[in-house]
């Protein structure tokens, strides 16, 4: 019985005063843990590690693995009674329109010649006159951009079926990027837009 209580009692001093050599291992986990677990969990671990350690300062984000940046579409403008709502990269759109859409003015003429991803998600809640989702436009002309990666419907409209857009910005962009719909009625369309080098 006392060398159990001996036990116990060394366990709790440690516990009150640990040793060097055991918070260096605690350090040790957490960074490996850091540095292992994927997703949120690694997130929270990143944050409380570097706010119990004194002078810590946290790593530049990872690189982006498939060289995806986010295009802000915060300065978004809408038209033809098109409900929308933009947060960051992504936009949901919603209303019934004959004839409408979205546009957002790029400042950054470092975008010519960039590629644009769009990302679609939860098209089959709408309905789309002759499957046709919507049409890419850019510039002030509105020059309809046929995607690589897509076979066009008619006038340059792309089918409701496709979940990822991908296509490049011209040499002569002048910073006005467009979506536009026709006949359709959208409940909660989500297109996330990235560009990529």
């Amino acid at each position: 019985m006392s060398d159990f209580l001996g036990i116990l009692s060394k366990l709790l001093e440690m516990l009150v005063h640990p040793p060097r050599w055991l918070l260096v291992s605690l350090i040790i986990v957490i960074v490996l843990s850091v540095v292992l677990i994927p997703g949120p969990g690694r997130e929270l671990i990143v944050n409380i590690y570097y706010r119990i350690i004194p002078g810590s300062t946290p790593p530049p984000p990872p690189d982006n693995p498939d060289g995806l940046q986010p295009l802000s579409l915060e300065a978004l403008n809408r038209w033809g009674g098109l409900i929308a709502d933009a947060r960051n990269n992504t936009v949901i759109v919603n209303g019934e329109v004959i004839l409408g859409g979205f546009y957002i003015k790029l400042p950054d003429p470092d975008l010519k010649s960039k590629t644009v991803v769009l990302k679609i998600e939860n098209s089959e809640d709408s309905t789309f006159s002759n499957n046709r989702m919507f049409k890419i436009e850019v510039n002030e002309i509105n020059r309809v951009i046929i995607p690589e990666n897509i076979v066009p419907i008619d006038d340059g409209y792309i089918d409701f079926r496709y979940k990822e857009i991908e296509f490049a910005l011209p040499e002569n962009f002048d910073g006005k990027l467009s979506i536009t719909f026709t006949r359709a009625t959208l409940s909660n369309l989500r297109i996330t837009v990235f560009t990529r080098d």
